[in-house]
């Protein structure tokens, strides 16, 4: 069963989205289900304080009305090339907008913006916080992909519930449009090499035997999808094996970080999400 019944694409009217919707509306036509394209109004309380202070603000912030009408000519272009989508105008900051409209059996598709390690490391992007609260697989679109065809996914799995959540989706979506699914298993050896009474590589050894033995039998079933163990650092190695396979699609699960944490450091998803040279569908 297509565990995919309804597309949602959040715009903010920027080139990046639009390459977002451009994707999503492909989604939408390839897997026969309607799509939604999101816009949320959000005035930020510092752009507030500027209303205030500065008369011609109203020239420079569009309002309501400009952002609805850009909406319904997003919609028109879409609609044009053949793509079942409707608009969906709601009001406050993307992340929570996101959340609201968002239910299981949706595919989230954004757009990602270029921004600087430090603003991302203590801030996050939209894409990111977007990710963590919306109630449904997100697909984060890097600036400048213009690939609409998906023929090869590489699904990061590290054996939690979000990991067996994004084989399973990988897998649907592969069936849907023909592509084929490489599972990729990472064994994180840094943690390893700080701790001076363990003998490293036996010790990596063991963890690549084991990894390998449960890789085997989450997968089976399913002799279509390929399996690899890995050792390093996990976004590192994922990163690096999509682009050896040349996969359009990463898919990495979201788990296991609390708020701090993720802010401060970031989960295994957003370094991926950050480094990733394709589209990165993200789970819980």
């Amino acid at each position: 069963m297509n565990r995919i019944q309804r597309i949602l694409c959040a715009v903010d009217f920027s080139p990046e989205s639009h390459g977002a919707a451009s994707y999503a509306a492909h989604l939408s036509r390839s897997l026969a289900v309607p799509m939604e394209m999101l816009h949320s109004h959000h005035v930020p309380a510092m752009a507030a304080y500027g209303r205030a202070v500065a008369p011609d603000w109203e020239v420079w912030v569009p309002g309501p009305d400009d952002e609805r009408h850009e909406l319904d000519l997003w919609v028109e272009e879409f609609r044009a090339q053949g793509t079942d989508v409707v608009p969906r105008y709601v009001e406050g900051p993307p992340n929570t907008a996101s959340a609201r409209n968002t239910k299981p059996g949706d595919l989230l598709v954004v757009g990602t913006h270029e921004a600087g390690d430090l603003a991302r490391m203590f801030l996050g992007s939209t894409s990111e916080r977007i990710m963590r609260c919306a109630h449904c697989p997100t697909l984060a679109i890097p600036p400048g992909w213009r690939r609409t065809a998906v023929k090869s996914i590489l699904a990061g799995i590290d054996f939690s519930d979000a990991s067996r959540h994004v084989l399973a989706l990988a897998r649907d979506v592969a069936r849907l449009v023909g592509a084929r699914v490489q599972a990729l298993h990472v064994v994180h050896d840094e943690p390893v090499k700080q701790l001076e009474h363990f003998e490293v590589p036996e010790h990596v050894r063991g963890d690549v035997d084991a990894a390998t033995v449960d890789l085997a039998a989450l997968l089976e079933g399913c002799p279509e999808v390929p399996s690899l163990v890995r050792v390093g650092v996990p976004h590192a190695e994922i990163v690096k094996m999509a682009r050896e396979i040349e996969a359009d699609v990463i898919a990495v699960g979201l788990h296991g970080h609390n708020p701090i944490e993720a802010a401060l450091l970031g989960s295994t998803a957003n370094r991926v999400l950050r480094h990733a040279p394709c589209p990165v569908l993200v789970t819980r």
